[in-house]
């Protein structure tokens, strides 16, 4: 069939939906999180193997999610992974019964990290109105016919998420923007 590929992947990324890019990275940080697996049993101190575990799992599972649409069950699924993915890199079993504020101490959650990659991000592009993408950053289509259904989350309306209290609309979006 002729036409265009919404789906595909760029830099080991899939750009058109953020659910599988999650699911793809999610897989390549297990595999290195498992891979890893005498240095997570060893005796080492639990703020080495905490710097060890951001600087190579966590690396590989948000790589690229600065630009991912996260939806609230996407958000349940990355923090979630996230918690046991550190859980197996500091061997706290669920038979320990420690609660995630006991493991996490002071570590954000996922999440919160996408987030403030994302707004870093945003800064940039903001910043640099050479850039083609400091351009397409706000858009927002104004013609053509709605399809039927929810619409699709855009990348706007994650910030607009991230930024509810400061500005509530695409408008105001652009606005704060071009402070």
């Amino acid at each position: 069939s002729s036409g265009i590929n919404a789906e595909y992947g760029y830099l080991g990324s899939y750009i058109a939906e953020s659910e599988r890019d999650f699911k793809v990275r999610k897989g390549k940080a297990w595999g290195a999180l498992n891979q890893m697996q005498k240095i997570w049993g060893s005796s080492m101190r639990k703020s080495t193997k905490v710097r060890l575990f951001r600087a190579t799992v966590e690396a590989i599972l948000f790589y690229g999610s600065e630009a991912w649409t996260i939806t609230k069950s996407l958000a349940k699924k990355i923090d979630g992974c996230y918690s046991r993915m550190l859980r197996a890199a500091l061997n706290v079993r669920w038979e320990e019964r420690k609660t995630n504020v006991e493991v996490f101490q002071d570590i954000p959650r996922a999440t919160e990290k996408i987030r403030d990659q994302r707004l870093k991000l945003t800064g940039h592009l903001v910043r640099h109105n050479d850039l083609i993408a400091h351009d397409v950053l706000l858009w927002k289509p104004a013609h053509g016919k709605a399809r039927p259904g929810r619409p699709n989350l855009t990348f706007t309306d994650t910030l607009l998420h991230d930024l509810k209290g400061i500005c509530e609309t695409h408008e105001e979006l652009g606005r704060l923007a071009n402070e």
